[in-house]
């Protein structure tokens, strides 16, 4: 069984541009500067990751995570098993 991990970066630049904190049974999301800019249960963190969810952050810039490229983003397969989808099964 995969090992649980509790922080994951959704968006990587250069260092990360958006980190998400699983706590309890919610998700921390975390901008550039540190500052939480959301908290999602486990159906709106799939919506922001494989709907059209935005969020915006303290400097008011907006980010839908389907237009940002792959090369900027996690291994989907890890990124599912994060927000708690079973990846049994499934091709990546």
């Amino acid at each position: 069984m995969a090992k649980k991990i509790n922080s994951i970066e959704l968006l990587n630049s250069e260092g990360p541009i958006l980190v998400a904190k699983k706590e309890e049974s919610n998700y921390v999301i975390y901008d550039t500067s540190g500052k939480d800019i959301a908290i999602l249960i486990e159906k709106d963190m799939q919506d922001f990751i494989h709907g059209d969810m935005v969020l915006v952050d303290t400097k008011n810039n907006r980010y839908r995570y389907s237009e940002f490229p792959g090369s900027m983003k996690p291994d989907l397969k890890k990124l599912d098993e994060f927000i708690g989808i079973d990846t049994t099964g499934k091709t990546y």
